[in-house]
């Protein structure tokens, strides 16, 4: 029989715990958020091959028509309708067709008639899509297989599809690991572990300006979180840079010469090197911006373009880090519009519309705006009629992808069935919503996600490891690669 060591046990069973307690972000003392901080293999592939991806997370549940607006006739009259109007004339929360006539989007290829144009207050993006910058996705939800109404009506047993739908907690769950419940790893940190080894040092594979999230968190590559100001933030008690303990320097000094001592006690000896790591990181982390351009000044105002100002810094300042494959995250909230959503719906707008295009500009500016690619996530699109003043939670939503890498004017990618007020009032032989117009989703979470692994650099052998349900989809309905990046 194989006999286990309990000491080695209990040794990693001691790491593993600090290590899923830092990926939540957990506060532990001694700053063990930042425990899982290892060094990886590096690996040489070129000093101009890099890639950065950005997640842009719209938490709430982005409200997709009022985003992305159909503009062909037949489809407007549609969606006017099943809105109760525009705002202006019927009192409903339709946009005037007309407004849109500068933002329609252009591309190549159209599909049954079927046109779009941006909501007029992105128009520095349209600008962007009107250069090939931007890729409109189509329906994009999470699904376990691909499914038709009749069979979301029958039995889930036979059908399986996503648990607790339509709730903001467990949907942010499932679009981040494909469970609403449970996992400590989602895919955008999956895929920095897989391309992990090519950054000589870990701990700056996978980066959060907005806090930890399971999206971004890895198994083995931990999430760095930095937040919107110059410097990362000190570790509280062990950094003479940082708050002091009992406002004294020499009780932090010596806790600090205490922490990083080599000790005889295997599980205290890790927790040294654990404290060690996390001081060394945050000295590194401030060296780099220190070193990094500061970011232009379309970049430093509040909201989306502080926020991804604090990616280009970080991407800015690559050659210091020797990091070749970037993951970042950058949540923004709001978009849970169930009233008032002409108003609340047009700031965040606004505000996705200026952070995005100057991030955009700022890449191009860096010679990397086709290594640097962002897209959008969301807890789920909302329900295509009014509930009044406002939408509610839906299922299957649009997403945009912009960088230089996209090919986004040959065609608007996936598809979306336009919903009338008569479809919802029956939903007899529509199969395109599972009621009140919430979307059945035609394109899953693990497509679109298979898409951006692929041209990151993942091999196509390990995108499997990632993307559990991957193996249900495929052929013309499903493709694996959905084909909106170069």
């Amino acid at each position: 029989m194989h006999h286990i060591d309990p000491k080695k046990l209990a040794r990693r069973a001691f790491l593993q715990r600090a290590s899923q307690m830092a990926a939540l972000g957990t506060a532990m003392p001694l700053g063990l958020t930042f425990a899982a901080m290892g060094d990886a293999a590096a690996q040489s592939s070129g000093n101009d091959d890099y890639k950065a991806l950005v997640c842009l997370f719209l938490f709430g549940g982005n409200d997709d028509p009022h985003t992305f607006v159909p503009h062909d006739l037949a489809s407007y009259l549609k969606y006017s309708a099943i809105r109760g109007g525009s705002g202006e004339a019927g009192g409903g929360i339709a946009l005037r067709r007309s407004d849109q006539a500068s933002t329609v989007m252009t591309v190549d290829q159209v599909a049954n008639g079927r046109v779009y144009a941006m909501n007029p207050l992105m128009r520095d993006l349209w600008t962007l899509q009107n250069e090939g910058k931007v890729a409109l996705q189509q329906n994009v939800g999470p699904l376990i297989v691909p499914l038709t109404r009749a069979q979301y009506f029958d039995d889930p047993k036979k059908f399986p599809r996503p648990g607790n739908l339509f709730s903001h907690d467990s949907q942010v769950a499932t679009w981040s690991s494909f469970e609403p419940t449970g996992r400590e790893a989602g895919w955008v940190g999956r895929i920095g572990d897989l391309m992990m080894a090519q950054n000589p040092t870990s701990f700056f594979t996978t980066v959060s300006v907005s806090g930890s999230m399971t999206m971004i968190s890895g198994r083995s590559a931990r999430t760095l979180n930095v937040g919107n100001g110059v410097n990362a933030a000190p570790i509280h008690g062990l950094s003479s840079n940082g708050p002091m303990l009992f406002g004294s320097s020499s009780v932090t000094a010596a806790l600090e010469q205490m922490a990083k001592q080599a000790r005889t006690h295997v599980l205290e000896n890790d927790l040294t090197s654990l404290n060690k790591r996390a001081s060394d990181a945050v000295e590194q982390l401030n060296k780099v911006y220190v070193r990094s351009n500061p970011a232009p000044s379309t970049l430093t105002a509040s909201g989306m373009r502080k926020r991804l100002g604090s990616v280009a810094r970080m991407i800015a300042a690559r050659s210091s880090t020797s990091a070749r494959r970037q993951v970042f995250f950058v949540l923004l909230g709001g978009f849970d519009v169930h009233d008032n959503l002409l108003v609340r719906q047009a700031a965040l707008l606004r505000d996705v519309n200026a952070g995005v295009f100057a991030f955009h500009r700022h890449m191009e500016q860096l010679g990397l705006g086709d290594k640097v690619t962002l897209f959008t996530a969301s807890d789920f699109g909302r329900t295509m009629a009014s509930n009044g003043d406002g939408t509610d939670h839906g299922w299957g939503g649009n997403h945009m992808i912009v960088g230089g890498a996209v090919k986004g004017k040959e065609r608007y990618y996936g598809k979306t069935p336009v919903i009338s007020v008569s479809d919802v009032a029956t939903g007899d032989g529509f199969d395109g919503h599972v009621g009140r117009g919430r979307l059945l989703p035609t394109t899953s979470v693990e497509q679109y996600a298979a898409t951006l692994a692929k041209w990151f650099g993942v091999p196509a052998s390990q995108i499997p490891e990632i993307l559990p349900n991957l193996r249900n989809f495929g052929g013309t309905d499903y493709p694996i690669d959905l084909g909106f990046m170069r």
